[in-house]
């Protein structure tokens, strides 16, 4: 949150006005020092001369040192304001055109020979523009194919079922994709929107033993290089536990450069929690019901034998019976209910549903009508084609079981079949000529075992229709009610069109931003010290919004924050939650920030919420514009949260002024405008942290030009600007 307009643009304001009156200060001193040491030369005549005329004409001499000192204020004012001044900024709003904004263009300010350089200066800047918009259109149209290629790799990537990370040699994080993060990353709060949403963030640039064990995956990487020497295939496979204490399979294979050197390892990730097959789970199952009914089947027969044999059995000892009977029996159908419940989650897994058209469908199914069971089946053709979401196999057994069903009781082997979309469902339609099926004898099959010939499934009818969320139905044409047939009900999948698809690999926009191939070459391991380049930290990008301007009393109600890694903002990889302060918001806040009292109940506590973001930066350089401020809210939480920052920090607003001393303000919308950045979402934490880290981004090559390039010196640097001096 940019906390403090009024003093950050008044202190720009007067920062030429300050040396204005200290040069004309400096100089009226000087002055009357060499008018006192002249008057100390004087002989005594001469002394008393002077003194008598200064006496006499004191006003008229007053007023004309006045006049003198004015005119010096002036001369000084005038060379400051159409000189000095806009010629250093005309050099670093040059530098700016020449670094990070060809599209910047100098204010013309100053003299008239000043605005004309800058004229000239803007003139070769839109020359330079022009010039860099055309290389780059070419240089965009070489890379065009590449990209593409590239988006094609990356989306599928993406969307694999296999989880998949690319580690350096120093274990960070390259590249994953979504399943990964699914498999790694831990629950925490409904409330708080994390791109790795939840304590053990999988992110680029972080240490993969963050979120696996370090001994387990160092000893995979151990066999790999003793398989290497020996000459053999050099994957290890090995088993991992996840934040969610869940197991996973992890197949561990190197990345080798041309020299057969190390550079990395690729993590394929399994989970191997519910790993068992359909057939172990089956075997299970039967054991489990045949243990379970055991007890209460007995008892049932015990109980219902007493009553028959007994001749004579007491009122108050036959309802007792009755009682172990009824209470057996409620138990016995809960344990068939979950066993069936069970049973058709095997089924799916043993029967995985795809998509095919119902023309692929179909010739399948009409050779197979013919080979197995005689019938001859015609597909009746529609204008659009129907996709169906099937089990081929089950599916095709089910209707040859149906066909060969009907051809039992009609006799008839010559069959139709067509499909069409009803909106909601499709309906599957198998028509003959001849009397049609009751729906009682219907019923009857779907209880039956799925036997055709000598092919069959261990299963019915009816479990493979579940398993489709299909119904099956007697069918009569309305019309000639001469044709009768079974209508099978199937849900509707709506697949996009082939363009969409196209547009979904192809496009620019889909890549995912899961990968950073160049921090291969980084080495420090996420670790921090003050020597270090600014180009090769992370960073976190962050900003928080408050009930006020008080860190003493007033209260944090959002944090956002962002990634940058490797010299890119990541914002894929961000931190973003509003916090319930135990109190009603004042008005004059919810103007600036639009967040209401209601919107913020229920929404988690700074003592849940603050732990969480400092596992989300730790090991990074903490960023935000005005930094003192929101340092000093997540200080003041310190005791209460027992989190304690120690990261190292830097502020965008005192780098600013490092890099443009004489601009007059430093506020983000003003920073963003010399830089060309968008200003989205403004005054929400998520938004500003967004736009600081963009402007951090841009401040960096010109910190660089003023031979600021590691980490304490722009933090000395920063110490020493005049907005430095600001303390809450």
């Amino acid at each position: 949150m940019d906390h403090f307009h009024n003093q950050e643009d008044l202190l720009g304001d007067n920062i030429s006005w300050v040396f204005i009156a200290m040069s004309s200060i400096t100089l009226l001193l000087l002055a009357c020092f060499l008018l006192v040491c002249v008057f100390l030369q004087l002989d005594g005549v001469h002394k008393e001369l002077l003194r008598e005329i200064f006496l006499s004409h004191s006003g008229y001499i007053i007023a004309a040192a006045l006049l003198v000192v004015a005119f010096i204020v002036s001369i000084i004012a005038g060379i400051m304001r159409n000189y000095v001044i806009p010629i250093k900024r005309l050099t670093e709003e040059t530098t700016i055109i020449s670094t990070n904004n060809p599209a910047h263009r100098v204010r013309l300010e100053g003299g008239r020979d000043v605005k004309t350089l800058a004229g000239i200066i803007n003139d070769s800047a839109q020359k330079i523009e022009e010039l860099h918009t055309a290389v780059e259109k070419r240089i965009a149209a070489a890379r065009e194919e590449i990209e593409t290629e590239k988006n094609i790799i990356l989306a599928i990537m993406a969307e694999l079922l296999d989880g998949v990370i690319v580690c350096n040699a120093e274990a960070q994080i390259l590249l994953y994709n979504q399943k990964a993060r699914v498999l790694l990353q831990e629950e925490f709060l409904d409330d708080v929107t994390t791109s790795s949403g939840g304590k053990n963030f999988a992110g680029l640039g972080r240490s993969i033993f963050t979120i696996l064990d370090k001994a387990t995956v160092t000893h995979g990487l151990d066999d790999i290089a003793e398989k290497i020497a020996r000459g053999e295939y050099p994957v290890s496979r090995l088993l991992l536990t996840g934040v969610k204490e869940n197991t996973i399979r992890a197949d561990i294979l190197p990345i080798l450069n041309d020299n057969r050197d190390f550079k990395g390892f690729v993590l394929m990730l399994y989970d191997s929690t519910e790993d068992s097959s359909p057939t172990e789970k089956s075997d299970f199952l039967l054991q489990n019901i045949t243990t379970s009914l055991k007890r209460p089947i007995s008892n049932i027969a015990l109980a219902a034998e007493a009553l028959i044999q007994s001749s004579v059995v007491e009122a108050k000892q036959a309802r007792k019976f009755k009682e172990i009977i009824a209470k057996e029996a409620s138990f016995a159908n809960k344990t068939l209910e979950e066993v069936s419940s069970e049973y058709a989650k095997i089924t799916r897994a043993k029967y995985p549903l795809a998509q095919l058209t119902n023309k692929s469908f179909f010739e399948t199914l009409a050779k197979a009508a013919k080979e197995k069971i005689g019938v001859v089946l015609t597909f009746m053709e529609e204008e659009d084609v129907n996709w169906l979401n099937i089990d081929i196999r089950s599916f095709t057994l089910s209707l040859l079981y149906l066909m060969r069903k009907v051809t039992d009781e009609t006799g008839q082997r010559q069959m139709s079949c067509r499909t069409r979309n009803k909106g909601h469902f499709t309906t599957l339609d198998i028509t003959w000529h001849g009397a049609p099926i009751k729906i009682e004898m219907l019923r009857s099959w779907e209880e039956q075992n799925l036997v055709v010939g000598k092919e069959g499934l261990p299963t019915i009818l009816k479990d493979v229709l579940d398993l489709h969320g299909a119904k099956v139905w007697p069918y009569i044409y309305e019309v000639t009610r001469e044709r009768a047939g079974i209508r099978i009900f199937l849900p509707d999948i709506t697949l996009p069109a082939m363009g969409a698809i196209r547009r979904f690999f192809l496009s620019r926009d889909s890549r995912p931003e899961y990968y950073d191939f160049n921090l291969f070459d980084i080495k420090n391991n996420g670790l921090l010290n003050d020597d270090m380049l600014l180009s090769d930290l992370s960073y976190t990008v962050f900003d928080t919004e408050t009930t006020g301007l008080s860190p003493d009393d007033d209260e944090i109600i959002s944090i956002g924050a962002v990634r940058i890694v490797n010299g890119k903002l990541l914002k894929n990889e961000f931190f973003d939650t509003l916090i319930n302060p135990k109190r009603t918001l004042p008005p004059e806040s919810t103007i600036i920030h639009g967040v209401q009292t209601e919107m913020l109940a229920g929404k988690p506590y700074i003592e849940e919420v603050l732990p969480t973001f400092y596992r989300f930066s730790e090991k990074t350089v903490l960023v935000a514009h005005n930094a003192a401020f929101d340092m000093k809210m997540l200080q003041m939480k310190e005791e209460k949260t027992g989190t304690r920052f120690r990261n190292p920090v830097l502020d965008t607003l005192l780098l600013s002024a490092v890099v443009h001393p004489n601009q007059e303000k430093h506020n983000l919308e003003t920073i963003a405008a010399r830089f060309g950045i968008s200003v989205v979402g403004r005054h929400t934490a998520l938004g500003d942290a967004l736009m600081t880290g963009e402007i951090f981004l841009k401040l960096l090559p010109l910190l660089e030009k003023k031979g600021i390039r590691t980490l304490q010196a722009a933090m000395e640097a920063s110490k020493n600007t005049l907005f430095a001096k600001i303390t809450y």
